[in-house]
């Protein structure tokens, strides 16, 4: 008996040191996907500015815009990866990365039509003196009339120039702005 319950107690013993839960950890493989997304976008554009006959004032201009972008996208991450990996990234909007490129095209399109634009007073001034100077004075008129159209400034030198080769040759005088120099020749004509 004594045995039996040395034996028992012995039993209940071991029982009373063993743990009634014991975490494991349980590792299992599983798949997540990892996409490489590889965007590419090219605008091309190409602009001419031409007068009213349709002559080519300027040499034509082309603006290449591009854009390229690599997007790592990891889906089907789990959250208790034991290697560290985290889901990553969403999958760009291919419509706004196109819609992106498409305003700094424009905003460059923009950029050089103003520069382009501001040289042109200049080049209708050197028009209307070429014109002059061959003897072409309806031509010349005609671009001086354009030129004083074109700039602002009553007191430059070329306006002066316009306002002089107008008078002396057409008696037209230039005076308010809505009455403008263009608009008397056509009127004399």
């Amino acid at each position: 008996m004594a045995a039996a319950q040395k034996h028992a107690a012995e039993a209940r013993h071991t029982l009373e040191t063993i743990e009634q839960t014991r975490p494991e950890n349980v590792l299992e493989p599983y798949n997540y996907m990892k996409k490489n997304i590889d965007l590419t976008a090219v605008i091309e554009m190409t602009f001419r500015i031409k007068d009213q006959s349709g002559n080519a004032i300027e040499t034509p201009v082309s603006i290449k815009k591009d854009d390229h972008q690599v997007v790592v996208v990891l889906e089907n991450v789990k959250p208790e990866d034991t290697e560290g990996v985290r889901k990553q990234s969403t999958e760009p909007d291919q419509a706004q990365f196109l819609t992106d490129l498409e305003i700094q095209a424009r905003d460059a399109l923009i950029k050089s039509v103003r520069e382009k634009v501001l040289l042109l007073p200049g080049k209708i001034l050197a028009e209307a003196r070429r014109r002059a100077q061959t003897g072409d004075l309806d031509g010349a008129a005609e671009e001086y009339a354009l030129y004083m159209n074109a700039v602002n400034s009553d007191g430059s030198q070329g306006r002066e120039e316009a306002t002089n080769f107008l008078h002396d040759h057409y008696n037209v005088t230039v005076g308010a702005r809505g009455n403008t120099a263009e608009s008397r020749l056509r009127a004399m004509r």
